[in-house]
């Protein structure tokens, strides 16, 4: 009934809408599952497609047109694809790349379409290509590689293609690991629920020995044994996962944690700030509304109330009656120090659409500057050094301001009105410290 990978995708699309799922058989009914797994393979392949001409002509028409000859105009298409697919940056920088991928390797490309990948499974063949040093390897890799995918999870086939990239070409392999040391880091990514998450990339050994360590402290610290006395029930007590997030905190921060040998605490308790926009009523408890942990975003009342109760300095924020930053206005080209507060703390992050990189951090003490900058919407001279003609931006798209064809245009409300280069419009809006 679904001979899939002999038919194109609108053949498929349209046996699947008139199936009636409730009245076929258990193989078709199965059939049917893997019919429409491989149709979305197929419009992600036509997608892609259409993501890879939109650069190939967003590319020859910028290509004379960049006057900076170090921005890429790849970067800007993106930016473009993110907008109009209202997705993140990355997303759109993520789309991108895979599409140009797969016009680079067409036997992965063909597979995908057919359904015979799905995307990540392509993706991790496309990456691991990438890195093959000699074309002599590539097509056989490519082929082997589709055959073993086909046929397996994709973390089967990611550990199967770092196997033969070792085999391959060892010394290549080395070399990017040494890179990739040198690039060591640790991120924060916001969550959900007043929650957020640390992501390190550390050296391999390393990582699975911190892991052990924390996994050794959530067993065996005195602090678990005495709040295991006291639990009342078993529904009182901490899961291991929630056990191992409390030694990873109290190590780093010093607050309680011991080694199982020692009386004294493993480091001594860390200084640290953390800006919270909160509302006299709300941290009086005489009313809910959320309030703002920055650099985070929206928190709970409760959970501001919790942070407020701590030794905690305070910065005073005034908005009108709508919740927007009231104004202030020097006339240099360089904004003041309140000016720049100002313009950061109205947008919180950068204004292009759907851009969240943090603009808090640059001007926090102690903390190094997040890549975000206080733009001039109209140029300098021509626009002056006032909050409603500055905007925070990060580095990336100001370059695209500058460079991308895109256009901005801000009122003395903050808004930004952003038009692509395919002439649809975009509004962003300044930060809403309350709820309405």
């Amino acid at each position: 009934m679904f001979e899939t990978c002999a038919q194109p995708g609108s053949a498929v699309a349209a046996a699947l809408e008139d199936v009636d799922f409730a009245t076929i058989g258990d193989e078709e009914l199965r059939h049917a599952m893997v019919a429409a797994e491989q149709l979305s393979s197929w419009a992600q392949a036509v997608g892609a497609r259409a993501v890879a001409e939109i650069a190939r002509r967003t590319t020859a028409e910028l290509g004379g047109g960049v006057s900076n000859p170090l921005v890429d105009p790849m970067r800007f298409v993106a930016d473009e694809i993110a907008v109009e697919l209202s997705v993140s940056k990355v997303a759109g920088s993520h789309r991108l790349a895979f599409a140009l991928d797969l016009e680079v390797h067409s036997a992965t490309a063909k597979a995908f379409a057919l359904g015979r990948l799905d995307r990540g499974k392509a993706e991790e063949i496309c990456a691991a290509l990438n890195l093959i040093e000699s074309d002599e390897f590539l097509p056989a890799l490519e082929t082997a590689a589709i055959e073993y995918g086909a046929t397996h999870t994709r973390p089967q086939l990611k550990a199967w293609l770092r196997r033969r990239l070792i085999a391959t070409e060892p010394e290549h392999v080395e070399q990017r690991h040494q890179q990739a040391l040198r690039e060591r880091k640790v991120r924060l990514f916001p969550g959900d629920d007043g929650m957020a998450t640390l992501s390190a990339d550390l050296a391999a050994e390393d990582a699975l020995a911190i892991y052990r360590r924390i996994d050794q402290l959530a067993t065996q610290s005195r602090a678990e044994e005495r709040l295991l006395e006291r639990a009342a029930s078993d529904h009182d007590l901490p899961s291991m996962d929630a056990r191992r997030a409390d030694a990873f905190t109290d190590v780093l921060l010093g607050s309680t944690a011991t080694a199982p040998d020692a009386e004294e605490p493993v480091v001594p308790p860390a200084v640290t700030e953390a800006h919270v926009i909160v509302t006299a009523e709300t941290l009086a408890g005489v009313s809910q509304e959320p309030a703002e942990l920055a650099g985070y975003g929206p928190i709970t009342a409760e959970h501001a109330r919790r942070l407020c109760d701590k030794d905690s300095r305070w910065r005073r924020l005034l908005t009108d009656a709508s919740g927007s930053l009231l104004e202030v206005a020097p006339q240099t080209y360089r904004p003041t120090q309140s000016v720049s507060r100002f313009v950061e703390t109205r947008d919180l992050v950068c204004r292009f659409p759907g851009c969240r990189r943090s603009a808090v951090a640059r001007s926090t003490p102690g903390l190094r500057a997040t890549g975000v900058e206080l733009d001039h919407t109209v140029p300098f001279p021509a626009g002056e050094t006032v909050p409603e003609n500055l905007a925070a931006l990060c580095k990336s798209h100001h370059l695209l301001k500058t460079h991308g064809n895109w256009r901005v245009e801000q009122d003395k409300a903050g808004v930004l009105c952003w038009t692509s280069p395919s002439g649809r419009r975009f509004h962003t809006h300044p930060h809403q410290y309350r709820n309405t």
